[in-house]
């Protein structure tokens, strides 16, 4: 228990990268914005996750360019220093730690976003949403966005190691407090049995055995197993479909 409170200590003082609080413009802007509700923050909110590529885009296009003027309109000094995306990305971590993925991709986003405005200005990026080169700059940002909204909760983690750049070895250290809290809350389980189901917890939904995928796939396999295999091909094919 003394281990654990020591490392929720460590994640708890570190900074993951970030700046100091300061009374700077930027960095008060930096965390107004934190308080603002985006419209990437609404698709967030309503767990956003579509499965027809050119529906994604038709919905997921205007939330960005409506995000992107709202950013600067409003925060511009937040804009110009480069700083600024690590707030968001150290407070990422935070909640990671507090396993909030809601908070952990609303602050994602806004690390992709202002990092990416930084390096290539609105109006390019705004331009280049619509083309169809998918190296121009607006659609990569549209491609990673799209990505932060889509992934599983544990998928997020790798995400968030990116944004941080190795500062710290705060975001694997949460992972396995986590995982010991976890163990101690449930006293009369097998440590075993506990790591185990968060283990499927953490795999992608489509996945996890629970998933219609897997469902259809063992009952290609058993189709198989009894040498029915023009059933059991017809199976296989259709648990492809699904992936």
């Amino acid at each position: 228990m003394e281990e654990i409170q020591r490392w929720q200590q460590r994640i708890q003082n570190c900074r993951h990268g970030g700046p100091e609080p300061s009374n700077d413009p930027w960095f008060q802007q930096s965390v107004m914005f934190v308080q603002v509700t985006t419209p990437l923050d609404v698709l967030i909110d309503i767990q956003w996750c579509g499965s027809n590529e050119q529906s994604d885009d038709n919905s997921l296009k205007p939330a960005l360019v409506d995000t992107i003027n709202i950013i600067v309109d409003n925060f511009n000094f937040a804009l110009a220093e480069i700083g600024s995306k690590k707030v968001y990305a150290s407070m990422g971590v935070d909640a990671w730690l507090d396993e909030d993925f809601k908070s952990v991709r609303k602050f994602l986003i806004r690390t992709i976003m202002i990092g990416t405005l930084q390096s290539h200005g609105a109006t390019r990026i705004i331009r280049e949403i619509n083309q169809e080169d998918e190296d121009a700059s607006g659609r990569i940002l549209l491609s990673r966005i799209k990505g932060v909204l889509q992934s599983h909760d544990a998928g997020l983690k790798h995400i968030l190691k990116q944004c941080i750049d190795t500062s710290c070895i705060c975001i694997e250290l949460a992972h396995k407090l986590n995982e010991e809290k976890e163990v101690l809350s449930n006293p009369n389980v097998d440590r075993k049995t506990i790591l185990a189901r968060r283990k499927e917890r953490e795999l992608p939904p489509i996945l996890q055995s629970s998933s219609e995928y897997w469902n259809v796939k063992k009952k290609a396999t058993n189709a198989l197993k009894r040498e029915k295999l023009d059933e059991s091909k017809k199976i296989y094919l259709q648990a492809m479909g699904i992936l």
